[in-house]
């Protein structure tokens, strides 16, 4: 069993789409929890609608250690506005995780967009994450699976971290002796919506900034540009 945690904050346009995806998959075999932070939509009827556990979220890293603590299996984060097309994807993410002894993992992400700014953002996001995943611990946020008895050795994310606490949480995972893979041939579908509306350019800068940032060892804590949760 595994217990997919999924941080919303007024996600209602997204969340139903998500959850009709993990519906789908051949794997079946998951508990859903959703960590709310006092959304103003209907994002936890929806969540209810579908069977889901609610607890009280935050910002992401609080809302997925919230999760995470009345889970029942393994943990996969999943962002709300991801949307899983293969249906096979989850059956062959963890069969992959447990031939190659793994106890965390990732996956590319692509856009729901064919526009050319979003196809770029996202691969250079995907690349640098794969490259970086060796050096420091890189992973795609939106769809990250943890072995449990790791997350709670490391005691989860770091809840004062507003920005790259999954590059983070991984990082320390590693520090503990923990195998990580970040898998190029196994993809997610993602909202573009933040790209569309920043821009290209704009977002890459930020990326760019807050990773330089990271590298050199400093944790994100406080806010460096407007970045905001649920904005879109």
């Amino acid at each position: 069993m595994i217990s997919i945690i999924i941080p919303t904050y007024n996600e209602g346009k997204y969340l139903s789409k998500l959850l009709e995806s993990l519906k789908q998959q051949t794997f079946q075999d998951f508990e859903i929890i959703v960590s709310d932070n006092d959304s103003k939509d209907k994002t936890k009827q929806i969540a209810k609608k579908y069977g889901c556990k609610i607890v009280k979220g935050g910002i992401p890293a609080v809302a997925r250690n919230n999760g995470a603590k009345i889970a029942n299996g393994d943990l996969l984060f999943v962002d709300a506005d991801v949307i899983i097309k293969a249906n096979n994807l989850i059956e062959t993410f963890l069969t992959e995780i447990k031939a190659e002894k793994l106890d965390c993992a990732s996956l590319k992400i692509t856009p729901d967009s064919n526009n050319f700014s979003a196809k770029f953002y996202y691969f250079i996001k995907n690349y640098l994450n794969k490259l970086f995943g060796y050096i420091k611990g890189n992973a795609s946020g939106q769809f990250l699976f943890v072995k449990k008895i790791f997350f709670d050795k490391v005691g989860g994310y770091d809840g004062s971290l507003i920005l790259g606490e999954e590059h983070d949480l991984v990082h320390r995972l590693k520090g503990k002796g923990a195998k990580f893979h970040f898998f190029m041939d196994l993809s997610v579908t993602n909202s573009a919506r933040r790209v569309e509306k920043e821009g290209l350019i704009k977002l890459l800068v930020k990326n760019a900034y807050s990773e330089i940032i990271r590298f050199f060892g400093f944790k994100i804590t406080k806010k460096l540009f407007d970045y905001e949760f649920g904005k879109y």
